[in-house]
């Protein structure tokens, strides 16, 4: 009784400014449960003064953009209203026709005239929302938002002879510099004269930079503090890079529908291996310290390679995802979470043919991965058959997808539910012939259980690539004249 009281006691006559900063230094799930235990945590957990703390931690983490406007002013209802559209999307993304709560346009000198294709321009949002990369026919360029022009643009070491050009990036918040510095990793291929396929070469390079003064064949790049990962398509590889210990390791026999991912200090691995699908958490310090060869020069890098099945045994967590082989589309996304420190969620989508052959069983898979005293924890929160009738085009924390829907036009699907009156994974053909109907007639909507996406239109739209944010529920990319983001309600 007596400790009971006490802890009575402490609610009761605590000054509530040694709450707010309490809570202030809390992560957003700790200030959630310290709410629900009384009537006063309650009240002291709804006050603007933690809200606006909550916010600005976000915003450290790029998770929020950098750049709200009136934050100070901002009521507590508001400021929720801000974290909750990065954890669960943008309201209206849920109904058929999403409202804009903003549209920028940013003016970009793009090439015209015949033969000039613009399908592989690549636009993405960076995380901290003041900047906007720019793939521009082979040159990545870094555009303001706030001053809506191009302030810098990539300038390659390899010489200008082997004519160069920019295959893909990645982007993350530098793990050991405060406020704007980025690291941008990039990959490039030389396209020598007279099209000398074997004379090509590719490398791939990682910058620290600061965008307001400067910086002193791949696939599916990603980014997370010191460690960087792309996709060698030739050779159905993985290149792994710490750009601080300046290592870098080459793991093959991935096969086609294997991914990597990354969070702190770990690597994540989705491949096949046991008749099944299996997802493995390794330390990335092992990697580079078992199998790292050190960078010394621009020429041929020639490494000792690791092989997949060498790498999973040095995993410390192993997870069946489904045990069946992918032959289908196959991603794998990782966020960190607003609502916990140290934890990430991860989406996993894959297509796995029926017995029959068609149709596929669309699976998608949410886990969490929380790192405790140095050891990754992973739990599975949830298996989807997903509203998805073709591979998405990027997922958001909340699990909305971009799907491609036709020119001009994007799908913004929800974070699906499982049918009632189904097993687990099984769509019947005729659903998904229905369904694929209802793709090509805007306005046909047969199923609104499996199709249940919302349609928005991008004006002047002209490149295959369309980025879906993290957090922020935007859409970023480029026409022919311009860049344009579309911030959603």
């Amino acid at each position: 009784m007596s400790t009971l009281h006490s802890r009575q006691h402490l609610s009761t006559h605590l000054p509530v400014d040694i709450f707010y900063d309490i809570l202030g230094h809390c992560d957003l799930a700790s200030v959630l449960a310290l709410s629900s235990t009384c009537r006063r945590l309650y009240e002291v957990a709804q006050h603007t003064t933690v809200w606006r703390a909550i916010v600005r931690r976000l915003q450290e983490q790029w998770i929020l953009e950098s750049d709200i406007p009136n934050l100070s002013e901002l009521s507590s209802v508001e400021l929720i209203s801000i974290v909750k559209r990065a954890v669960i999307g943008p309201e209206t993304w849920t109904r058929s026709t999403p409202e804009v709560r903003a549209a920028i346009t940013i003016p970009a000198t793009i090439r015209q005239g015949p033969g000039v294709l613009h399908w592989d321009d690549d636009t993405r949002l960076v995380p901290n929302g003041r900047y906007v990369l720019f793939l521009n026919e082979g040159h990545l360029q870094c555009f303001s938002i706030a001053e809506k022009r191009h302030i810098w643009t990539y300038v390659s070491e390899i010489p200008t002879t082997d004519h160069c050009s920019v295959q893909d990036f990645d982007v993350c918040a530098h793990p050991d510099k405060a406020g704007e510095w980025m690291v941008l990793m990039i990959g490039e291929r030389t396209f020598p004269l007279h099209g000398m396929f074997p004379g090509r070469r590719n490398f791939i390079t990682v910058i620290e930079f600061e965008p307001t003064t400067g910086y002193g064949p791949f696939n599916a790049f990603s980014l997370q503090g010191h460690v960087g990962t792309a996709e060698i398509n030739s050779d159905r590889a993985n290149f792994l890079l710490d750009w601080k210990r300046k290592q870098f390791v080459c793991v093959s026999g991935m096969g086609m529908f294997s991914r990597i991912g990354l969070i702190t200090d770990h690597v994540v691995l989705k491949t096949a291996r046991k008749g099944a699908e299996m997802l493995y958490l390794i330390p990335s310090a092992d990697i580079f310290e078992n199998y790292g060869t050190r960078v010394t020069t621009f020429d041929r890098l020639v490494s000792s390679v690791c092989m997949v099945d060498v790498l999973v045994l040095s995993a410390t967590v192993e997870h069946t995802i489904v045990r069946s082989h992918i032959t289908g589309d196959s991603d794998l996304v990782i966020h960190k979470s607003p609502l916990r420190d140290n934890t990430w969620r991860v989406w996993v989508y894959c297509a796995i043919p029926q017995s029959y052959g068609f149709p596929e069983r669309r699976i998608l898979r949410c886990y969490q991965i929380t790192i405790h005293e140095g050891r990754p924890l992973l739990s599975q929160r949830s298996s989807l058959v997903p509203n998805l009738l073709r591979g998405p085009r990027g997922l958001s924390y909340s699990g909305h997808a971009s799907v491609y829907y036709s020119p001009s036009r994007e799908l913004i699907v929800p974070p699906p539910k499982p049918p009632s009156d189904q097993g687990a994974h099984a769509l019947t053909s005729t659903i998904v012939t229905r369904a694929w109907r209802a793709l090509k007639k805007p306005g046909y909507r047969s199923d609104s259980r499996l199709l249940d996406a919302a349609v928005v239109t991008l004006d002047g739209c002209d490149a295959d690539h369309v980025h879906i944010s993290a957090y922020a529920g935007a859409l970023c990319y480029p026409t022919t004249t311009d860049i344009r983001i579309l911030y959603y309600r």
